[in-house]
């Protein structure tokens, strides 16, 4: 892999940016505080950079744009969310790690919008308010579970994924109910229906499938959040929250927490010891020594799963790694999927690549006990959790 410049790389989390010379602030320790109740602290960062939002902007767009939605917020000005959006798609915040959807959504609740609920509009099966009430349940329900806070799955997943099936289901109906199609009495509830469509939405993609396909037409209908945020602002409907749901679904950040000469190729010859400074991005080969600590904890942990154990024929040839991605609500299934590994003997070939940093920590301390109990069959040095 050749790169030609640093400029290629997706840093939308603004990993990067936080340690360029020319930082205005520290822009992780900004989106950190975000994620603090009452993004607590944020504001004497953001205090940096007043003034200089365009400047900020080319530096973190994201960053400057959370800033944007938290002042903002703190104003009660719903009209000055617009501009903070302009130029973001859906998707690119989904992606990211800044908690732009959980602010618009606590902005959201804040105002206590009185129209929008669909609560007075006829339709001959569907219960409007139910369905905004189980919506709400499960914006506050959900998050606590992705992030690995709580055990087991909430009612409130159930729940609302049946609740949208239903809807969903006569969103497209073409039976007829008073001269007018069950199609048309849903969608005239935009606020409701787009709803069900993102919880099904993150559904699918709890489901761990290759659903990129399916999902793609609910995160372009979701464009409107963006384009009106405002409108969103003062519906009833938590098209926010449940976008903060589905943005914690991610299986991987836009970032690998690797510095971009970590994709330079190696020196040819031996494995240089020694550390040395990092080259400029494209201009010359590097060792081993010049790389950040993220790329040498992850190489060492796949050199011991890629090295042929010493009852093999061919000791030379390496093995084949099997990687597996590590979602936290998968963190229970971790313990058996080891034994699994262990009885079909590929536990030693095994990495696990954490979805999350959180969960880092409990993938490693399952794997200690798990090597304690089969310390017979665990080679001495076996590692399987990637940073």
């Amino acid at each position: 892999l050749v790169v030609a410049r640093a400029s290629a790389f997706h840093d939308d989390d603004c990993e990067f940016a936080a340690t360029a010379p020319d930082a205005m602030v520290d822009w992780v320790a900004l989106r950190d505080r975000f994620g603090r109740p009452d993004a607590a602290g944020a504001e004497e960062l953001i205090d940096l950079f007043r003034g200089r939002e365009a400047l900020a902007r080319s530096q973190c767009r994201l960053g400057a744009a959370a800033a944007c939605v938290h002042l903002a917020a703190r104003a009660g000005d719903p009209d000055a969310v617009g501009p903070c959006l302009e130029g973001l798609s859906v998707l690119q915040i989904l992606a990211s790690r800044w908690p732009i959807f959980k602010m618009l959504a606590a902005f959201q609740r804040s105002i206590g919008a009185d129209h929008g609920s669909c609560d007075g509009m006829e339709h001959p099966s569907i219960d409007w308010a139910l369905w905004r009430v189980v919506a709400d349940r499960y914006v506050v329900d959900i998050p606590p579970w992705l992030d690995g806070e709580v055990d087991g799955s909430p009612e409130a997943l159930n729940d609302a994924m049946g609740e949208a099936a239903g809807i969903l289901w006569k969103a497209s109906s073409g039976a007829v109910a008073h001269g007018v199609t069950i199609a048309e009495w849903t969608n005239r509830c935009i606020g409701g229906v787009l709803s069900a469509y993102l919880v099904q939405c993150a559904g699918r993609v709890l489901g761990n499938g290759d659903v990129y396909r399916i999902v793609e037409r609910p995160i372009t209908m979701a464009k409107w959040v963006i384009t009106s945020p405002e409108e969103v602002l003062h519906t009833q409907w938590p098209l926010f929250g449940i976008l903060h749901v589905l943005s914690l679904l991610k299986l991987a950040l836009h970032d690998m927490r690797l510095a971009p000469w970590d994709l330079a190729p190696l020196t040819s010859g031996s494995v240089e010891a020694s550390s040395q400074a990092a080259p400029a991005l494209g201009e010359e080969e590097v060792g081993e020594g010049s790389r950040s600590a993220t790329w040498q904890v992850a190489a060492s942990a796949l050199r011991r799963a890629a090295a042929p154990s010493a009852t093999e024929h061919h000791e030379t040839t390496p093995k084949v790694v099997l990687l597996t991605l590590l979602p936290s609500h998968r963190l229970g299934f971790l313990m058996n999927f080891f034994k699994l590994a262990e009885h079909l003997d590929f536990h030693a070939s095994l990495a696990v690549i954490p979805g999350r940093e959180n969960i880092t920590e409990h993938c490693e301390t399952i794997a200690d006990l798990f090597a304690q109990k089969r310390a017979e069959r665990v080679p001495a040095d076996w590692s399987p959790c990637l940073p």
